[in-house]
């Protein structure tokens, strides 16, 4: 082993034989080092031996840890107070939607793309592909066949990114420097999708990171499996109510983590500005599971299918069908209302999509060709099939004979949830012709137990906000499917609402 000094830096070097050690050594119990500059490794073609890997690790001068190395790699921070160490994990054979809130710049600068992820581990010596949404176009930087090539120059802390690689295992990018700050303004622009970093600690719903005057200003939010978007929510012009509709179709739940990136796309026609904000509360993961029957290859962009499943019950997985390909799936689960279902449309698909029903039984899947579809502007659902040209960004889609109008508030005493599904808190926006006096709000399970029970204070004409808690006792309520009533002299409203 020889060590070097390198900018006051200590690098030590470690000849491995074959990728076979290199991978022993990544896995090695007992080596670790805080690190503090970027883990770069890189193969040594100078000797004309490929195989040969040459790693090299900037470390403290005063600390070398005996920590397990998956730990430090696998899941974040070193201890090093003055730079540390943190990782971005890229999972395999999929699109990985980040984030890099820590970096060697000042404020919100960028650095170079190409020297920060070439140190990600594995190195990427056959393919990798970040992708980012600049002005409505998408530039990339790819690595392949000892060459990066691409105008995606810059990485930002602030921005989203979507990256993929060809590693059969879970891979690295290091993160050092400092995080941004969370008072750091992010800016969204108009007429196209924004791909934004969050680089806040805490995680969080979108509809508490998400200041309430940004949710107003924005058309949709999605992120890797989930999707949230703005529908009207009653049926007459006269007496207009938006709301979110959001669901999600994996493990998670609806929310954001250090390091993830979300997509919105604005009804401003203005560029505006905000700040993530923290709202306290205790995260809650979803019980959604991937599909198992169907399969699909993931693609870097999806159309969201919000689809209301029939009455029947018997619905165990949706698979979405252009021509004879899957194109996407998700789990029913029992007494699931909507159920997400990502798309990926392929370019220049002129197929109409169909759906498959798959109920567990071996006598085929039920193919649903025309159904009830509404989208974007449209008030009124049509019953119709999907052309894969149209390219709309989200449809709203009934399996029922008729769709469903519990998912649009009843003119007069009104209310809207958000988030829904929800964790430990809700927040609502009732809607009430005239003044009236205090209300309740009354949560029941399916049993029609009073589960909890709130005061809604006195309602003023037109929108009142309001938030509730939905522990009970100081502990959270078990995931499942619950009734929300509100009561006032105006009369009586009532919605599902999910518990994750």
């Amino acid at each position: 082993m020889t060590s070097i000094f390198l900018k006051n830096q200590l690098f030590i070097s470690l000849g491995l034989n074959s990728l076979k050690d290199e991978e022993q050594f990544m896995s090695l119990p007992q080596m670790c080092f805080t690190m503090k500059a970027n883990l770069k490794l890189q193969q040594d073609s100078t000797k004309g031996n490929p195989s040969r890997a040459l790693l090299l690790l900037g470390i403290s001068l005063v600390s070398v840890s005996s920590v397990f190395a998956q730990q430090q790699l696998g899941q974040g921070v070193s201890d090093f107070n003055e730079k540390p160490l943190e990782t971005i994990t890229l999972q395999p054979g999929t699109i990985n939607w980040v984030s890099f809130p820590r970096l060697e710049r000042q404020s919100d600068g960028t650095v170079d793309s190409e020297f920060f992820f070439e140190s990600t581990i594995p190195d990427p010596s056959n393919f990798f592909e970040a992708r980012h949404n600049e002005g409505g176009v998408i530039i990339d930087k790819t690595y392949s066949e000892g060459d990066w090539s691409g105008d995606l120059d810059l990485v930002r802390s602030s921005l989203g990114y979507k990256i993929r690689t060809n590693h059969n295992s879970q891979a690295y990018i290091p993160m050092t420097g400092t995080v941004l700050a969370p008072n750091t303004d992010v800016s969204i622009n108009p007429f196209y999708e924004n791909w934004l970093g969050y680089f806040l600690y805490k995680s969080q719903s979108p509809f508490d990171a998400f200041p309430d005057e940004v949710q107003s200003k924005l058309q949709s939010m999605k992120g890797k499996y989930w999707s949230c978007i703005k529908k009207n929510m009653s049926p007459t012009k006269s007496n207009i109510v938006q709301g979110w509709l959001c669901a999600c179709n994996q493990i998670g739940g609806i929310w954001l983590n250090y390091g993830d990136m979300v997509a919105v796309y604005p009804e401003e026609r203005e560029e505006f500005s905000f700040q993530w904000q923290q709202v306290p509360g205790q995260k809650t993961e979803s019980t959604y599971q991937p599909p198992e029957y169907f399969s699909f290859t993931e693609g870097y962009d999806y159309t969201s299918l919000f689809i209301e499943p029939d009455s029947s019950g018997t619905i165990q997985e949706i698979g979405a069908f252009a021509g004879d390909s899957c194109i996407g799936a998700a789990v029913v689960n029992p007494g699931d209302s909507i159920v997400l279902v990502r798309a990926f449309v392929p370019p220049g698909s002129q197929d109409s999509i169909t759906l498959q029903l798959y109920d567990g039984m071996k006598s085929g899947n039920r193919v649903v060709r025309q159904y009830y579809v509404t989208t974007p502007g449209q008030e009124e659902p049509h019953y119709r099939s999907i052309k894969t040209r149209e390219r709309k960004p989200w449809y709203l889609i009934s399996l029922k004979d008729k769709p469903d109008e519990s998912i649009e508030v009843p003119i007069g005493l009104s209310f809207i949830t958000y988030p829904n599904p929800a964790g430990d808190q809700i927040s609502l926006r009732v809607t009430a012709p005239e003044a009236s006096a205090p209300g309740s709000l009354l949560l029941l399970d399916m049993q029609g137990r009073i589960v909890a029970m709130h005061s809604t204070g006195p309602l003023s004409k037109g929108d009142n906000l309001m938030s509730f808690s939905l522990k009970t006792s100081g502990a959270p309520l078990p995931s499942g499917l619950y009734q929300l009533v509100l009561r006032s002299a105006l009369g009586t409203a009532t919605q599902k609402l999910i518990v994750q």
